[in-house]
Protein backbone atom coordinates (compact mmCIF):
# COMPACT_ATOMS: atom_id res chain seq x y z
CA UNK A 1 0.00 0.00 0.00
CA UNK A 2 1.09 3.33 -1.15
CA UNK A 3 1.79 6.07 1.69
CA UNK A 4 -0.64 9.06 1.44
CA UNK A 5 0.18 12.25 2.20
CA UNK A 6 -1.03 14.08 5.12
CA UNK A 7 -2.24 17.22 2.81
CA UNK A 8 -4.14 14.40 0.36
CA UNK A 9 -5.68 12.89 3.00
CA UNK A 10 -7.35 16.09 4.37
CA UNK A 11 -8.57 16.84 0.73
CA UNK A 12 -10.48 13.53 0.57
CA UNK A 13 -12.04 14.17 4.20
CA UNK A 14 -12.99 17.93 3.57
CA UNK A 15 -14.19 16.30 0.17
CA UNK A 16 -16.68 14.17 1.55
CA UNK A 17 -17.87 16.87 4.27
CA UNK A 18 -18.58 19.00 1.12
CA UNK A 19 -20.78 16.16 -0.62
CA UNK A 20 -21.95 14.82 3.28
CA UNK A 21 -23.03 18.15 4.89
CA UNK A 22 -25.93 19.25 2.73
CA UNK A 23 -27.70 16.20 4.25
CA UNK A 24 -27.06 17.44 7.43
CA UNK A 25 -29.31 19.75 9.45
CA UNK A 26 -27.78 22.94 10.54
CA UNK A 27 -26.96 21.21 13.88
CA UNK A 28 -25.29 18.53 12.61
CA UNK A 29 -23.21 20.08 9.59
CA UNK A 30 -19.21 19.51 10.26
CA UNK A 31 -16.88 22.09 10.33
CA UNK A 32 -13.57 21.60 8.19
CA UNK A 33 -11.65 22.14 10.90
CA UNK A 34 -9.54 19.60 12.80
CA UNK A 35 -10.53 20.94 15.98
CA UNK A 36 -14.71 20.18 14.53
CA UNK A 37 -16.16 18.02 17.49
CA UNK A 38 -17.67 14.70 15.27
CA UNK A 39 -18.67 12.11 18.06
CA UNK A 40 -19.41 12.13 21.91
CA UNK A 41 -19.47 14.82 23.86
CA UNK A 42 -20.40 18.59 22.45
CA UNK A 43 -19.87 15.91 19.07
CA UNK A 44 -22.34 17.04 15.77
CA UNK A 45 -23.23 13.55 14.72
CA UNK A 46 -25.13 10.89 16.14
CA UNK A 47 -24.11 7.29 15.62
CA UNK A 48 -25.62 7.36 12.35
CA UNK A 49 -24.15 10.39 11.08
CA UNK A 50 -20.94 8.82 12.15
CA UNK A 51 -20.99 6.03 10.54
CA UNK A 52 -22.28 7.72 7.02
CA UNK A 53 -19.35 9.69 7.40
CA UNK A 54 -17.03 5.87 8.03
CA UNK A 55 -18.36 4.57 5.26
CA UNK A 56 -18.47 7.55 2.92
CA UNK A 57 -14.33 8.18 3.62
CA UNK A 58 -13.45 5.11 2.98
CA UNK A 59 -15.19 5.13 -0.78
CA UNK A 60 -13.71 7.93 -1.31
CA UNK A 61 -10.27 6.47 -0.46
CA UNK A 62 -11.01 3.51 -2.64
CA UNK A 63 -12.13 5.30 -5.33
CA UNK A 64 -9.30 7.97 -5.39
CA UNK A 65 -6.36 5.85 -4.74
CA UNK A 66 -7.75 2.51 -4.90
CA UNK A 67 -6.85 1.52 -1.20
CA UNK A 68 -9.37 -0.62 0.74
CA UNK A 69 -9.85 0.91 4.24
CA UNK A 70 -11.96 -0.38 7.29
CA UNK A 71 -12.54 2.50 9.41
CA UNK A 72 -15.13 0.71 11.82
CA UNK A 73 -12.37 -1.50 13.61
CA UNK A 74 -13.67 -3.44 17.15
CA UNK A 75 -10.89 -1.88 19.11
CA UNK A 76 -11.40 1.38 17.56
CA UNK A 77 -13.28 2.85 20.61
CA UNK A 78 -11.62 1.26 23.07
CA UNK A 79 -7.81 3.20 22.34
CA UNK A 80 -6.66 5.59 24.38
CA UNK A 81 -8.35 8.06 22.83
CA UNK A 82 -11.25 8.01 20.77
CA UNK A 83 -10.73 8.59 17.07
CA UNK A 84 -14.07 9.69 16.07
CA UNK A 85 -14.11 12.69 19.18
CA UNK A 86 -12.91 15.29 16.51
CA UNK A 87 -11.88 15.57 12.83
CA UNK A 88 -8.39 15.80 13.60
CA UNK A 89 -8.57 12.54 16.03
CA UNK A 90 -10.33 10.73 12.72
CA UNK A 91 -7.68 12.44 10.45
CA UNK A 92 -4.46 10.62 12.58
CA UNK A 93 -6.39 7.42 13.13
CA UNK A 94 -6.92 6.93 9.37
CA UNK A 95 -3.51 8.34 8.47
CA UNK A 96 -2.05 5.65 10.55
CA UNK A 97 -4.06 3.29 8.92
CA UNK A 98 -2.61 4.36 5.37
CA UNK A 99 0.40 5.01 6.41
CA UNK A 100 1.47 1.82 9.06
Amino acid sequence: MAPISEERLTQLIYTVIDELNPNFSDDEKIEKSMDAALFGQNGKLDSLGLVELMLQIEQKIYDDLNIPVSLAIENAMSKNENPFKTLGTLHRYIYHQLNP
